[in-house]
């Protein structure tokens, strides 16, 4: 992972492999090419492009009210999966996530 060049990079995937919901994730550099993934070669190859082009999408519709802006996170939820897409300038990192397992039990609002 040294080829990174960003502990914090390295940290934030060390992070999102050990958590319960994460069924994979993908980093791929700012050409599209995968630099690391926990998906087998056909998931990893429908997701890396599947997600390009709807960053792309997203980008657009973005610049199209902004041309200065830009997207930074993306988010798409089925009823099974979620996929979270986050973009900066060197590499794009792209989770896939299961949402259906049960939500721990506990306060969501302190009053």
């Amino acid at each position: 992972m040294e080829r990174f060049g960003s502990s914090e990079l390295c940290d934030t995937i060390k992070r999102l492999e050990n958590h319960s919901s994460v069924l994979g994730l993908v980093v791929m550099d700012q050409a599209g090419e995968v630099v690391r993934t926990t998906l087998n070669d056909s998931q990893t190859t429908y997701y890396a492009q599947r997600c390009r082009s709807l960053i792309e999408l997203a980008r657009s519709a973005v610049r199209n009210v902004d041309p200065i802006d830009d997207v930074k996170f993306l988010r798409v939820r089925s009823r099974e999966y979620e996929l979270l897409m986050a973009t900066t300038k060197e590499y794009t990192l792209l989770v896939k996530q299961n949402t259906t397992l049960p939500q721990p039990c506990g306060k969501l609002w302190e009053i």
